[in-house]
């Protein structure tokens, strides 16, 4: 909404208050995943002398993957405090499809992970649909 209560449309039904709002989910989500990837497959790649009870102690008492939990649970918890805010048909797949293109940005500039044309094309196949949901009422 605009300062005089007129909202501003990004496209025929979205507005800029439903994206300010998915935005935190989008954010925390898409940064959990890119820290527990990281972790894990670090995790993974090291030896670990000891037994399977060994290798979760070490990865539930990683600070990172604590904190992308952290991350995921204030997720789900913006999203508790916003559904009654928005239009649910709009805005999570409007989270689902931004935390899967953060999500993608983020493991191809911190874990040099490859895009490829497929997965260029698919995410922005998915981001249009996101649109028409919004334009339709």
């Amino acid at each position: 909404m605009a300062g005089n209560g007129v909202k501003v449309a990004l496209s025929d039904g979205m507005t800029m208050r439903e994206l300010l709002l998915a935005a935190p989910s989008i954010i925390l989500i898409g940064s959990a995943n890119a820290v527990m990837k990281w972790r894990l497959t670090s995790t993974n790649n090291e030896s670990v002398a000891g037994d399977l009870a060994q290798k979760i102690i070490r990865l539930v008492s990683d600070p990172f993957l604590f904190a992308a939990v952290i991350g995921t649970i204030a997720s789900i918890l913006w999203w508790l405090y916003i559904i009654s805010r928005v239009r649910v048909s709009v805005v999570y797949p409007m989270i689902q499809a931004g935390a899967i293109v953060f999500t993608s940005a983020l493991a191809a500039v911190f874990l040099q992970e490859k895009i490829n044309g497929e997965q260029l094309t698919g995410m922005l196949l998915v981001i249009s649909g996101i649109f028409f949901l919004a334009a339709s009422r």
